[in-house]
């Protein structure tokens, strides 16, 4: 749901061939080993653009987690995802009205046509939810306004390396400055709920022969 919230208004990919990529813990930008998952995630991106086209290419979407000093939620972010939730629940009002149709119909011991199931007002509602849900801009590369956006390491990284979550790179970046919880109202997932939803954990610490992180992953099944 975060992920077609944050970059399905500018455009849309295969969440059944999206590969969860992320990695967390304290600010500690080379220490933790920060720079060393943006350099790569930087070349598998240009790597990636080199496989020929026949090729059913993945996307990469790759989330960076960690507390650095904020002003608050990205107003573009945060709007984003509150259309998400317009749509859906416009869906599911439609979906009703499709069904109450769809049974009268059965009822009475006929097959209904597309235009008793979804007559011109609900289509219109539904055109404008999605008008209201598309966007022109480029998704951002982190989900709040932070207090030294030009002085921070990891943007100034991901700026350095063109990592920009354009249309045509098959890796895309989530810097996400907060911990994930349950009540935040981008992600929504706690800690340990967000690991399960991902498919690899990376840890590249300088320091740490065996961090807390990756202990947590693999005693969640990541």
């Amino acid at each position: 749901d975060f992920v077609m919230g944050h970059f399905f208004p500018s455009y849309t990919f295969d969440l059944s061939n999206t590969l969860y990529l992320f990695t967390s813990g304290r600010y500690e930008y080379t220490n933790k080993g920060i720079d060393l998952f943006i350099e790569a995630l930087h070349r598998l991106n240009e790597r990636m653009k080199t496989l020929p086209a026949m090729l059913p290419r993945p996307t990469v979407v790759a989330f960076i987690i960690t507390r650095a000093a904020t002003k608050n939620i990205n107003v573009s972010v945060l709007q984003n995802q509150s259309m998400l939730n317009d749509l859906r629940n416009t869906c599911g009002e439609i979906q009703m009205e499709m069904g109450r149709r769809l049974f009268s119909s059965a009822a009475t011991g006929r097959i209904p046509t597309y235009p008793e199931l979804m007559p011109e007002d609900s289509q219109v509602r539904l055109k404008r939810a999605i008008h209201a849900w598309r966007s022109h801009y480029q998704p951002t590369i982190v989900t709040h306004d932070l207090a030294d956006d030009a002085g921070d390491p990891v943007l100034r990284h991901l700026r350095h390396r063109h990592l920009f979550n354009a249309e045509d790179d098959p890796v895309k970046i989530v810097f996400h400055p907060e911990f994930v919880t349950a009540v935040s109202p981008l992600i929504g997932l706690d800690y340990p709920q967000f690991v399960r939803g991902c498919h690899l954990g990376v840890f590249p610490s300088y320091y740490e022969p065996w961090g807390y992180t990756p202990m947590e992953s693999i005693a969640m099944g990541v």
